[in-house]
């Protein structure tokens, strides 16, 4: 049981660390474009400094260097959207939406609050090749709320409970590239925090993952 638990965190890890380096990859494309400007010059800087950051706490955390500060960090989710959102634009050209309403912060984290959102942002480009992707962030009856929503096809609601099982896919999916890890992510995230995960029907079509989690006392409505 302890091989196979080491197992799933290399799995886990190894996931994550491929999507910090598409996310650099995305960066150093950018800055390759002569007509780049200056303040989309810095930006790239900033990203690739933060997901160097993020790998090199990952790597930390598989070698047993760390462990998540799961309650001891105050975490403002508004700048933690908007880097995602960035990082999501660098890597897959979308643009992507982001809704801040208030200063919702929680303790927990960054790192695997970061994590949580990239991964929701990286299947919402993937599987949602056309329409608006959107993340909304705000609070409501005592939680801070985080919701990502995209016009893809969404998941039926049989499949919803099983796509969340590391390495589970739609069938509809098989051809696209992907682990079938990066919900299972989100989850693991989401449960340390003590928060709730839930995937719902868009209306008008597409999928909505629903995150909620403990609020800082601090933040604001």
């Amino acid at each position: 049981m302890h091989d196979e638990r080491l197992g799933d965190e290399a799995m886990l890890a190894a996931h994550d660390l491929r999507g910090a380096l598409t996310v650099i990859t995305g960066y150093v494309d950018l800055l390759r474009r002569p007509d780049l400007a200056d303040a989309d010059r810095a930006r790239a800087f900033v990203g690739i400094e933060a997901a160097l950051q993020r790998a090199g706490a990952l790597l930390d955390r598989l070698a047993g260097l760390s462990e998540p500060r799961a309650a001891t960090e105050l975490v403002e989710l508004g700048p933690l959207a908007e880097r995602a959102a960035q990082d999501a634009h660098a890597t897959s050209g979308r643009a992507v939406l982001v809704e801040v309403h208030g200063t919702p912060a929680v303790h927990g984290d960054a790192v695997s609050l970061s994590r949580l959102l990239h991964n929701l942002l990286e299947n919402a480009t993937r599987y949602a090749p056309e329409g608006d992707i959107r993340v909304t962030v705000g609070t409501a009856a005592g939680s801070a709320v985080i919701e990502v929503a995209d016009r893809g096809p969404g998941i039926p609601g049989e499949e919803r409970a099983r796509v969340l099982e590391p390495r589970a896919r739609l069938q509809r999916d098989a051809a696209l590239p992907g682990s079938g890890l990066g919900l299972t992510v989100v989850k693991g995230a989401v449960e340390t925090h003590g928060g709730s995960l839930e995937l719902l029907p868009r209306e008008g079509g597409g999928l909505i993952a629903r995150i909620e989690l403990p609020l800082d006392q601090a933040g604001s409505a």
